[in-house]
C-alpha cells in the first residue's frame, strides 16, 4: 500500500516535519503557514469581494460545486449564478484560512468564515473546503459547512 503524503500548513510546525498517522501506512509532511498557495488566497479574495465571475475563473468549465447540504451545481455559468444568488442573501463575508493540506490532486482548506448579514449582524462559522484539481483548476468543489446559523436569527 502506497503512503499518502499530506502537506500541512499550520502555524508553529516546522517545515519538513513528518507526523506518522495512527495506521502507520501514511505520513503527513508539514509546510509553513506562508506556503498557502497564492491561487487559494486569490480565489478566497474573489469570494470575499463577492465577485462570482472572478471566482468561477478558478474552476474548470465542467466543474461541480456543492455548498453544504445544498444540491450540486454543474458548469461555470450555473455556479456563477448560484454563487451570485447566495451573495445576494448576505451583506458580506470574509474567509480566514486556518490550515491547508494537499494530497495528490486534492486540496483541503480549513477556514473560519465571517458572514455579515443585511441587518449587519455577524456570524462566524467553521468550514472545510475540498478541491479536486484538474490541470491547475478546480474540477470538484465541496464546502462542508452548516450554514443554518447564518439564517437562524431571521427566524426568531
Amino acid at each position: 500500500m502506497a503512503a499518502i503524503a499530506l502537506h500541512l500548513v499550520h502555524p508553529g510546525v516546522a517545515q519538513g516535519h513528518v507526523l506518522p498517522l495512527a495506521s502507520g501506512n501514511a505520513k503527513i509532511a508539514s509546510r509553513q503557514t506562508g506556503s498557502v498557495p497564492t491561487w487559494v488566497r486569490e480565489m478566497f479574495g474573489a469570494v470575499d469581494m463577492m465577485n462570482p465571475g472572478r471566482f468561477v475563473s478558478y474552476l474548470t468549465e465542467d466543474a461541480v460545486f456543492k455548498f453544504g447540504n445544498g444540491p450540486a451545481v454543474t458548469g461555470r455559468a450555473n455556479i456563477e449564478k448560484a454563487v451570485g444568488d447566495f451573495f445576494g442573501s448576505i451583506k458580506g463575508l470574509h474567509h480566514k484560512i486556518l490550515n491547508t493540506w494537499e494530497a495528490g490532486s486534492s486540496v483541503f482548506c480549513e477556514i473560519e468564515v465571517t458572514y455579515t448579514r443585511h441587518d449587519t449582524n455577524k456570524v462566524v462559522l467553521p468550514c472545510l473546503n475540498l478541491f479536486g484539481m484538474q490541470n491547475g483548476k478546480i474540477k470538484d468543489y465541496k464546502i462542508f459547512i452548516d450554514i443554518s446559523p447564518l439564517y437562524a436569527l431571521l427566524r426568531r
